[in-house]
């Protein structure tokens, strides 16, 4: 009697589908983070007011002691002009004199010459307000005359209070932003994805196929791996001893009467899967922690390239030209490195990244003694060269990106969010020399690091990435943008000696990039141009005077978007080499727009929408076809 077919697979329940519980996991940990913020800012603007008051004081004392002295070599000069036979009252070019005298110290707002009425003689400027601390009298022969009153400037006071708050924000946010990512992998590691191969596992099962079972590496579902492996064993182990039975009854059936039985009961077995040869891999869990510290480091001496390079030259028309000069070197050093990933004999091994991160690291740490510009370009060219080599090696390996693609945007945006704000609260905290020689330090030891865990083995070389057009010119429109705001536009003028409010900055960049990562569901394509619109607009609009913060805000979130758009796809070759592209262009811009006498922002934000065009055109001829 023929036996029915067996009934097919029921369906994966979509509960099973998010057994790994990623977007959860992101939006927990991005409470997480918002709560160490207002923690961390809270306790760090508490501390700021209660040690660093003293440091306002000793400003304001000095503001006084200013006052006091510009106050008593005004008042000489008016008392030997009245020994003259000048009048107090009668004086000329008393206006003029008084200008120079409070230009020649910015530490005093006002000065004001009064009779001895207390009627005011002359003001200067006459507008302000008279609320003068400092008086000294004017006097001729011993006499008194009248009265010099002098108000000492509160710019440099309220620069210091402002100083101190842009500090404990952003070490507060970059603080909040280490910490979030940090938590991100080990919840990624240790949680969702073994429950992630523990769905998968699962799945296959309701599939028919019974080979994939094993027990996760860790977490909170090992136990319950071990026993569906346990449950499934026995299955796999009966099935190999039927086929070996099988496999003897038709080496003795040496008529063939028994194959058609034999075949019938096999029959419902064969849509079935017991047992097959799994890939290897071999960069194992907790080996994603290596790239995105090498990029994190990297990324770090951003903020700080474009003004150490300006530096080099001082006040000249040459200082645009070592700028761009020196961003390029990085961008096209990069370039070439992604090119050396891809060479058979320079791929993948834990001798490539740690040779790549320990001359990259050599390269930063140097500029401590470094005078030269053009030195300083090389190093530069070199850090991107071997840097980004390492860096791009470390995915060619198995297992790195094929089983699991969302390595490239999750280092992408993490080294983002941690790199470049604390490499300028480096620079704030011990000097921008000192920051360099920190950050190279720090690569060094991540090239070491590399060289722990198990071996690699490298992965043939493979045709690219098929990245659409329109992610690419969106990736690198926001490149584009971010270069030429921060690394150029902040960096060399806007907070050109205020590193807080530089890091400040950079941590909002970072913490806006990571918001569409983890709020979204899923990939979006359409957010890629929209992303590259929103941080060519943040071009526009600190040019026109919007507070930086927002613009910065701004731009975070473009590149969250672009990256968004991006998926899997962020850091693959094509992808990488639009970063870098990016970065490249800013620095031709940079160049182009000081040769023609014109203001470099605008002149980049004009570049980023041409690209943001292209990526829109691109999207919907993609859309359309």
């Amino acid at each position: 009697m023929p036996k029915s077919e067996p009934a097919p697979p029921p369906a994966i329940p979509p509960r099973l589908r998010d057994l790994g519980g990623a977007k959860a996991s992101d939006r927990r940990v991005l409470l997480i983070a918002i709560v160490l913020l207002a923690v961390f800012a809270a306790a760090t603007l508490w501390i700021a007011r209660a040690i660093l008051e003293e440091r306002v004081e000793d400003v304001a004392v000095l503001a006084e002691e200013a006052a006091g002295t510009l106050a008593n070599s005004v008042a000489d000069d008016f008392g030997a002009a009245v020994a003259l036979g000048i009048p107090l009252d009668k004086m000329r070019g008393v206006g003029p004199y008084l200008e120079s005298a409070l230009r020649s110290d910015t530490l005093v707002s006002e000065i004001a010459i009064l009779g001895l009425d207390e009627t005011v003689l002359y003001r200067t400027p006459a507008h302000a307000k008279l609320q003068g601390r400092v008086r000294v009298p004017i006097l001729a022969e011993g006499v008194r005359q009248g009265t010099v009153m002098v108000t000492p400037s509160s710019q440099i006071v309220d620069m210091v209070r402002a100083h101190i708050r842009q500090v404990a924000i952003a070490s507060s946010l970059n603080l909040a932003l280490v910490i979030a990512v940090f938590l991100r992998l080990v919840t990624l590691e240790r949680i969702n994805l073994p429950q992630a191969r523990m769905a998968a596992s699962t799945a296959a099962a309701g599939r028919g196929v019974f080979a994939d079972f094993s027990p996760p590496d860790a977490g909170p579902i090992r136990r319950i791996g071990q026993r569906a492996a346990h449950l499934t064993g026995p299955l796999r182990r009966s099935h190999r001893q039927l086929m070996e039975l099988t496999d003897e009854v038709r080496a003795l059936d040496t008529s063939g009467s028994l194959a058609a039985r034999i075949a019938a009961v096999l029959a419902p077995l064969r849509g079935l899967v017991f047992d097959r040869p799994k890939a290897p891999t071999t960069l194992a869990r907790g080996r994603l922690w290596w790239p995105l510290a090498a990029l994190a480091g990297l990324l770090a001496t951003r903020p700080l390239v474009a003004s150490f390079a300006a530096d080099r030259v001082g006040p000249n028309e040459l200082a645009p030209l070592f700028i761009a000069a020196t961003l390029a070197a990085f961008a096209v050093g990069g370039l070439l490195g992604l090119l050396l990933s891809r060479a058979p004999i320079l791929r993948g091994s834990k001798f490539v990244s740690f040779l790549g991160m320990l001359i990259a690291g050599g390269a930063i740490g140097v500029t401590v003694v470094l005078r030269d510009p053009y030195v300083f370009i090389g190093t530069q060219f070199l850090a991107g060269l071997f840097g980004i080599w390492a860096v791009a090696a470390c995915f060619e390996v198995d297992g790195a990106m094929r089983r699991l693609p969302w390595r490239g945007p999750l280092v992408l945006l993490g080294a983002l969010a941690v790199g470049m704000p604390s490499g300028a609260l480096l620079a704030e905290t011990e000097g921008r020399r000192l920051a360099f020689a920190t950050i190279g330090g720090l690569c060094l030891l991540v090239a070491f690091a590399a060289l722990l865990g198990p071996a690699r083995r490298a992965r043939p070389p493979g045709p690219l990435a098929a990245v659409p057009a329109g992610l690419l010119f969106a990736a690198v429109a926001v490149s584009l943008a971010l270069s030429s705001f921060l690394e150029i536009a902040l960096s060399t003028a806007v907070f050109r000696e205020n590193y807080a409010g530089l890091a400040l900055a950079a941590a909002l960049i970072g913490a806006g990039a990571l918001l569409p990562a983890t709020v979204l569901a899923r990939r979006f394509g359409a957010l890629a141009p929209a992303g590259a619109a929103l941080a060519t607009a943040a071009l526009f609009a600190i040019f026109e005077g919007v507070p930086v913060q927002v613009c910065a805000a701004a731009l975070g979130l473009g590149i969250g978007g672009v990256v968004a758009g991006l998926g899997a796809l962020a850091l693959t070759g094509p992808a990488a080499a639009a970063w870098l592209g990016g970065a490249l262009l800013a620095a031709l811009v940079k160049l182009g727009a000081s040769m023609l006498a014109l203001p470099g922002l605008p002149v980049a934000g004009a570049a980023a929408a041409i690209l943001t065009a292209g990526a829109l055109a691109a999207f919907v001829r993609r859309r359309v076809a």
